[in-house]
């Protein structure tokens, strides 16, 4: 007994690795019509009633990977983080990822005109806004600014 556990039933002796029996492996190739030889390979170790097309989409699932990881770190800023702490790095990939769970639900999504957005006075709280009627013709201050109010401070 070497002090490792084993799964239970015959074990093999001389094989190494965390299984008894040798895997049972799938060779896929692309091969694509008028080529000389196949382009892309892939091993897989699923079982027999897998279908085709269930194991080729598995297995050109990589490309898609490889562009949302280039999403996440080249357009939503995923290697933009230069904190020194792990709660600041989980915020900084929670956000990025967030950010691209939106955008991927934007692409996805049938083509729908845009909501109206607001103007940017009805996006500003109504005491901010200046009664209706009450425009004179002049630009918008802050009530700091106008006649007769003035800053004190060094600015003043």
């Amino acid at each position: 007994m070497d002090g490792r556990p084993h799964p239970p039933g015959p074990t093999r002796r001389g094989i190494s690795g965390p299984w008894s029996p040798p895997l049972e492996c799938w060779l896929l190739a692309e091969w694509p019509p008028g080529v000389a030889e196949p382009s892309d390979y892939w091993l897989s170790t699923l079982p027999t009633d897998v279908p085709l097309r269930g194991l080729v989409r598995l297995a050109k699932i990589r490309q898609q990977i490889e562009q949302d990881y280039r999403e996440l770190r080249d357009g939503l800023g995923l290697d933009h983080f230069e904190g020194r702490s792990w709660t600041g790095w989980h915020r900084h990939v929670t956000l990025v990822s967030i950010a691209q769970a939106v955008c991927t639900r934007l692409r996805r999504a049938p083509e729908a005109p845009a909501p109206a957005r607001p103007s940017l006075a009805q996006s500003f709280p109504e005491s901010w806004r200046e009664p209706a009627g009450a425009h004179d013709g002049r630009r918008w201050r802050r009530p700091a600014q106008r006649e007769g109010a003035h800053m004190t401070g060094p600015l003043g």
